[in-house]
């Protein structure tokens, strides 16, 4: 593993994955969770490149966080702020292991989640960037920001959330999609209710990927 992975950036990551949208053509994004700053900020650098985007519980720009304290002792409480998603603050010293407790609170919790395979799934995860951890709260202020949300307004956008994913209440992802000019799909709106922050692998996937195909061949794509 290289030395510097925990201090490994948002933008070093999305600077990376420009290059090869550059080598394949136009892309459509589908981003979840962290990887929502990431195409926020590849849209604004080059908008030609960038299709559409499909956001299944996208983090917001950190234009829209509240930029928190350097202090990872502070951040220790933190965790109950639901308006703010939970937000957290670890020491970038080291990469973050997620423990199987922060799995089952955020990412395996919903009554869609297959929970047979809980383990199977804490067996498939890998250790991640503490400063990409840090970035997708806006800690120090330093979160992955877009300059010209008017950059983003000729790119299709639709952000899913479901209804049980602590770190996504509908009024943070609603404002996201307000401040990005997206398509907001609200999961119980539609009479889909129990999801929570993995919609890729909870027992209506299908379902969800079939409402962002729907979706996509609407903008002719």
């Amino acid at each position: 593993m290289n030395r510097d992975f925990a201090r490994l950036s948002m933008r070093d990551v999305a600077a990376s994955l420009l290059t090869l949208v550059e080598e394949v053509g136009p892309a459509v994004l589908v981003v979840h969770s962290a990887a929502g700053p990431l195409a926020w900020w590849m849209t604004e650098q080059r908008p030609d490149l960038v299709a559409a985007i499909v956001g299944l519980a996208p983090g917001p720009p950190a234009n829209l966080l509240p930029a928190l304290p350097d202090d990872p002792k502070a951040g220790a409480g933190w965790g109950k702020a639901e308006e703010r998603g939970h937000p957290i603050c670890v020491p970038e010293t080291e990469p973050v292991w997620v423990t199987p407790e922060a799995v089952a609170t955020y990412w395996a919790n919903s009554a869609r989640f297959p929970h047979e395979a809980k383990k199977h799934y804490e067996r498939s995860i890998v250790p991640e960037s503490a400063r990409v951890f840090n970035e997708r709260f806006n800690v120090g202020g330093r979160g992955l920001r877009i300059d010209d949300p008017g950059a983003l307004s000729k790119c299709p956008i639709l952000i899913v959330t479901g209804d049980q994913d602590p770190r996504h209440p509908r009024v943070l992802d609603a404002s996201t999609a307000e401040y990005l000019g997206a398509e907001f799909v609200w999961l119980p709106d539609l009479g889909v209710s129990g999801n929570g922050h993995m919609l890729m692998m909870e027992d209506n996937s299908e379902e969800i990927a079939a409402l962002a195909l729907t979706w996509l061949r609407a903008k002719g794509l």
